[in-house]
């Protein structure tokens, strides 16, 4: 699941990406912190794992969950999807609505 709030100033936005903690280990990857599977790990909170990201609004992200064995997946959920260079595809988050 991905929530996104608006800031109160600014033209950002807090992304939240939560999945069920029986996902294990899991990090959220993509085109906001170049690809980079330890940048932003999810933390177990209860039932679920969560990460938040602050992005700006006005455009699209790209974006892809990692697990601790270097599994790549997507989530069913996010606003879209579009091919990448491995013949798979990655996650959309499309914050053009979010000015």
């Amino acid at each position: 699941m991905i929530t996104k709030k608006p800031a109160l100033r600014g033209k950002s936005v807090k992304v939240t990406f939560s999945l069920p903690v029986e996902e294990g280990a899991v990090s959220v990857a993509g085109d906001f912190n170049d690809w980079d599977p330890s940048a932003t790990p999810m933390r177990k909170r209860g039932d679920s794992r969560s990460a938040s990201v602050s992005l700006d609004a006005g455009r699209c992200y790209s974006f892809r969950y990692v697990d601790k064995d270097g599994r790549w997946f997507n989530d069913g959920l996010a606003d879209g999807f579009e091919g990448n260079e491995f013949g798979e595809s990655n996650c959309i988050i499309d914050l053009t609505d979010n000015l």
